[in-house]
């Protein structure tokens, strides 16, 4: 017992900055009693260490408990590389997720099928949380994470549960399809959402027409901000001196605070940007393909107006719903 806290230990020292001791505790307790809807770790545990087998239970879930830290080790540190599985851990909200994870190391899931295991819970998990539905994403898992066992190690029933829920229209499961995600990015979005959604809208763009693209990491961007196009403060002059249009009431409400509306920015590109015209802000838009996108887009006009705002619009609802 003494050597399994000793392991354990030496694990949260690699992944104290990942994840949180007591999330693991929850998650082994998921793991161990086979059911995402154990909550209450403390509770669970004291009843298990009165009962009759408390001594087996003591040695079984000491030992869950110190794979489940090496596995995390392994997912945080050592395949962290990959590029599906660095785009889950950026994403956050994984609390759903990890225990399948843990289950997929335990049952010696091949790297290769929890990449895809890691993408396809990227989408659903992306889905909730713009769509900020109240329904229970974890009551409509839980039958799949059970039957998730090392006799039956297959992540494709997994896959095909978020498909469905990522595609039907039965009312029961209908709360992450795409109906509900579009009009989830109709209007301001919480803005650590904004930059995940335009740093893989980033790589979208830079992968067109390349073979072998490299993905740029979330981590390559020097401190990521989002920028205003046009700036919530409008600079004074006309709107061919400024490149802006009135701010109507219109245009305040639903054009200002929006995704088509922001860049991803390093945070000394955005402190630069300011208020000013959009004359000069377009001209140092030449770090990131998405800046160059808006450039390209102004090059007959250069006024950031509605019409802009909107066609760009298109393009960025159209890959969230063809790549999440």
């Amino acid at each position: 017992m003494k050597e399994k806290f000793e392991e354990i230990y030496k694990s949260i020292s690699y992944i104290e900055n990942n994840v949180d001791e007591d999330d693991v505790l929850l998650y082994t307790l998921r793991v161990y009693f086979n059911s995402l809807q154990e909550w209450n770790t403390t509770d669970k545990i004291d009843r298990e260490l009165s009962g009759e087998d408390s001594i087996r239970f003591i040695k079984d879930f000491t030992n869950l408990l110190s794979w489940n830290f090496a596995y995390l080790k392994r997912f945080f540190k050592e395949d962290e590389s990959c590029f599906e599985i660095h785009s889950l851990i950026t994403l956050g909200s994984t609390a759903t997720v990890m225990p399948f994870i843990l289950k997929s190391y335990q049952f010696g899931i091949s790297l290769e099928d929890i990449r895809v295991l890691c993408r396809s819970f990227e989408s659903i998990m992306l889905r909730n949380a713009l769509i900020g539905t109240r329904a229970d994403i974890t009551s409509r898992l839980n039958d799949v994470f059970k039957a998730f066992t090392k006799e039956n190690a297959s992540v494709r029933p997994i896959i095909e549960r978020i498909e469905r829920m990522r595609t039907t229209d039965s009312w029961w499961w209908a709360y992450w399809n795409n109906t509900q995600l579009e009009y989830s990015i109709q209007g301001r979005i919480e803005p650590r959402r904004a930059k995940y959604i335009l740093w893989k809208y980033e790589n979208y763009l830079k992968s067109q027409g390349k073979a072998g693209y490299s993905p740029m990491r979330f981590d390559a961007i020097e401190s990521p901000e989002l920028e205003h196009i046009a700036p919530q403060t409008r600079p004074d002059g006309t709107p061919e001196e400024t490149g802006y249009p009135e701010y109507d009431e219109e245009f305040r409400n639903q054009y200002v605070d929006c995704l088509e509306n922001y860049l991803l920015v390093s945070k000394s590109h955005n402190c630069a940007e300011g208020n000013r015209p959009f004359a000069e802000k377009r001209a140092s838009y030449t770090q990131l393909a998405q800046q160059r996108e808006v450039v390209d887009m102004t090059e007959d006009s250069p006024i950031w107006d509605k019409e802009k705002i909107a066609h760009r619009k298109e393009k960025l609802v159209d890959f969230v719903l063809r790549n999440f």
